[in-house]
């Protein structure tokens, strides 16, 4: 199968399995042993299931279901779902499907693949067994009980934590328990638990039968077996990082990433046109210099290195385990892991890390993060002299670090896994690193630092691998970013052999459109694109007229046509069609656009609707006013004329500025410029909806469009309140917000950004994370 499955299903004549990096299902013919045919489906397929002749692959980045006609091998039907659909089962003539990211089930009929109205129940996997539906709630640590007839919930049970796979049989329901290495077997006759069994590392999938129940543990390399009639456990190791268990009679089919034995090795060259703004963790703010650290350094907490929707889960990496908060949500303690040593030899230290905080603060970070830690405040007024010894408590026998916060921050564990945490050795110099590379924990060291011209990385001699989840051993010898040209030039080299990678993410501007041409027609084995957390679109002034007024906002979003600016953008591999502002696959998304002409379709834009915006811009008396329009001509050029046509359809007299440099935002950003318009595009540091709204639509930040709610506002603390306590209740929070925002309209959405991969024909093992983009250092160099 492919290099990285994830679920398999037993079914319709044969064993069908998912492959994540390769949006594909492969079908495999049980007698040989091998397989027959590979379907192409949605992107990051994670869940599968048959049933009714057919089977079924929920798409977690592309919110569909596909429907596979076994006898053909074809995909028939695309069912549209919710947001992040994962797990995915069969039951009473219908497919039940778990959106994770807008906490629903979307119930589709097995006959007409016709969705049904999605059950407002928070899923992460699906099971049936004693006539109901079995549901895990990862955020919420509970199974519930759904009676397939009504859609509702039965029963809530309590689990452990980070409930994930769900199975059936031996008359129990067994549940993995992902963050405590157990499995709750619990009774359906009593709803209660009857044993919490220790199984192994990472728990993340269960498959039953009347004789065994199999657990695959994917951070430990085991397959564990648990006798039902005794609970006690035995392992068979598999190896490298196994996903999904399915059973065909009397084998047990676990499927396994593709080992990196025989792999390791070789020199992965980087082609790339965007510039590292630093190699310094304190400094450094994009995603060009982020993706070296990466692989550089480590902090307590990290994103998991793992391609598709598991790369937003948060997972321990200094630290052993992530800590629950204490003190009402304001003191968090870590305890390191042992034996870490830096690329320089020198061990790690408890008190590292407040060295490495009151150093942030010395060089001055670019955001504002840390500020809540008690001590931060006299810290930003007096860098010098700054002392961190009530905030960071760290204790060297116990190998401890403890946090007190001023107030509760829900996302404290999110803002400690960017690169301003990374550890560095108590004493290193208060001062940007410049070109000098700084003491490494992680498998690479920056070998050599050329400012705008290469970056080179060599293994770190004193790694080890302490968590293939946080920061797995990387497979090449030596990885060189060269930095320079033209992403059309950058990709000419991949496509001819001359470097091995190119992405998007790492450089001002996709390829072209006639190179993107080239690629899907030519070289279409070569190319991957992934859905990015990115909205691209204009802001408007609502300090200024015309755009003080709301009707006139919403008449540009009526207007727009967004199938031409993603014409100007680069077409469909490029990008997608939103009128929102929060991007798909982040919590609180579902579609929604009340800006399209005719009737929306699943909440999507289908058209623009001019008339209705010329009565609107009509009726407001504005027609005919300048409206000044600013452009970033690095990374935008094609949207600022587009904006300009735009205000032109409906009267207006736009002047158009082009701005290029890193200033552009801090100019738009100054009141004093007068901005009506501007292009922009936003992504966050982190997957939390938060960031699409607190600093760019809050009457507190310094928001481009001098948007100023304070309904609004009260809404976005109730949800950041709601977040660290009730995770479900917060993804409808921001559901609304969401939506409030699109009808005040201070923003023109357009697009959400996708990533544009490319890769040499001798490189291997493409894994994408909407976190970490393409997983530079896991690619084999064959």
């Amino acid at each position: 199968v492919g290099a990285t499955p994830t679920d398999a299903a037993v079914g319709e004549g044969a064993i069908w399995v998912t492959n994540a990096a390769g949006d594909s299902v492969s079908r495999i013919d049980p007698s040989k042993k091998s397989v027959v045919q590979t379907v192409s489906v949605g992107s990051s397929p994670s869940g599968i299931t048959t049933g009714n002749g057919a089977v079924w692959v929920s798409n977690s980045l592309a919110s569909t279901v596909s429907r596979i006609d076994p006898t053909t091998n074809q995909v028939v039907q695309a069912v549209p779902v919710g947001n992040l659909p994962v797990g995915i089962v069969y039951a009473r003539g219908s497919i039940w499907v778990a959106n994770t990211g807008d906490d629903t089930i979307t119930r589709i009929d097995a006959d007409s693949g016709e969705p049904k109205k999605p059950l407002p129940i928070a899923a992460t996997e699906l099971a049936y067994g004693a006539g109901t539906l079995w549901a895990t709630q990862r955020t919420g640590n509970r199974v519930v009980r759904i009676d397939p007839q009504s859609g509702h919930v039965a029963q809530s049970i309590v689990v452990g934590n980070g409930p994930a796979g769900v199975a059936f049989g031996s008359g129990a329901a067994w549940v993995a328990n992902a963050l405590d290495g157990t499995v709750s077997r619990i009774d359906p006759a009593t709803n209660s638990i009857q044993a919490v069994i220790p199984v192994g590392n990472g728990p993340i999938a269960v498959a039953a039968t009347a004789r065994d129940v199999w657990v695959s543990n994917q951070f430990d390399g085991t397959l564990a077996r648990i006798d039902p009639r005794t609970n006690r456990v035995t392992h068979i190791r598999v190896g490298n990082r196994p996903q999904g268990v399915a059973l065909s009679g009397e084998h047990v089919l676990v499927s396994v990433r593709q080992s990196g034995a025989g792999h390791r090795g070789g020199t992965l060259t980087v082609r790339m046109n965007d510039f590292f703004d630093s190699i310094d963790p304190a400094v450094a703010y994009g995603p060009s210099s982020w993706s070296i650290l990466r692989m550089t350094n480590d902090g307590l907490v990290a994103f998991n290195q793992a391609g598709g929707l598991a790369g937003t889960q948060l997972v321990p990496n200094l630290a052993l385990s992530l800590p629950g908060p204490t003190d009402g949500g304001r003191t968090y303690t870590f305890r390191l892991r042992p034996n870490i040593r830096y690329s320089n030899g020198r061990p790690l230290m408890a008190a590292d890390f407040r060295a490495t905080f009151e150093r942030l603060f010395k060089v001055g970070p670019p955001v504002t993060y840390y500020e809540g830690i008690i001590g931060a405040a006299q810290c930003k007024q007096r860098p010098r002299r700054c002392d961190l010894s009530e905030g960071i408590v760290t204790d060297e026998r116990a190998k401890t670090v403890t946090f007190h916060l001023v107030a509760p921050d829900p996302e404290f564990l999110h803002k400690l896994a960017l690169s301003f945490t990374y550890v560095l050795p108590s004493g290193t110099p208060p001062k940007e690193a410049g070109t000098e590379p700084l003491p490494a924990t992680g498998p690479y060291v920056i070998a050599s630092y050329r400012p705008h011209r290469l970056i080179r990385l060599q293994r770190n001699p004193h790694f080890r691998e302490w968590s293939q989840a946080a920061q797995p051993d990387g497979y090449p010898v030596e990885i060189r970013f060269v930095i320079g040209g033209t992403s059309d030039d950058a990709v000419t080299d991949v496509i001819g052999g001359k470097a091995d990678v190119f992405s998007s993410s790492l450089s001002q501007r996709p390829p072209s459109k006639e190179k993107l041409a080239e690629l899907t027609t030519r070289y279409a084995s070569q190319l991957h694109t992934n859905p990015q957390g990115a909205t691209i679109g204009l802001f408007l002034n609502t300090r200024l007229p015309p755009f003080d007024r709301v009707d006139v906002r919403r008449a540009l979003n009526f207007a727009a046509d967004r199938a031409a600016a993603l014409r100007a953008l680069g077409g469909p591999n490029v990008a997608q069609v939103t009128c929102q502002i929060l991007p798909p696959h982040f919590p609180g998304y579902r579609p929604y656009c009340p800006y399209t002409a005719g009737a929306t379709i699943g909440g999507r834009w289908t058209a623009p609707e001019l008339a209705k915006a010329r009565a609107l811009v009509a009726a407001s008396g504005t027609r005919g006013m300048k409206v000044t329009v600013w452009s970033w001509g690095d990374h935008l050029p094609t949207l600022g004329p587009y904006a300009v046509n735009l205000l032109r359809s409906l009267g207006y007299r736009p002047e158009l500025k082009i701005r290029s440099g890193v200033d552009y935002y801090g100019a738009v950003g100054d009141p004093r410029t007068k901005v009506h318009v501007g292009t922009v595009e936003w992504i966050t540091d982190y997957p939390a909806a938060s960031g699409f709204f607190y600093g760019t639509l809050t009457c507190k930040a310094a928001n481009w469009a001098r948007f100023c709610d304070p309904r609004l506002d009260r809404q976005i603390n109730r949800a950041l309140i709601a977040q660290a306590t009730n995770p479900d209740a917060a993804r409808g929070l921001w559901e609304r917000i969401d939506r409030q925002s699109v009808n005040e309209a201070p923003w023109v959405p357009l697009v959400n950004r996708n990533a544009v991969d490319v890769l040499a024909k001798r490189v291997g093992n493409y894994q994408y994370s909407p976190q970490s983009g393409v997983l530079i250092d896991q690619l084999w160099v064959r």
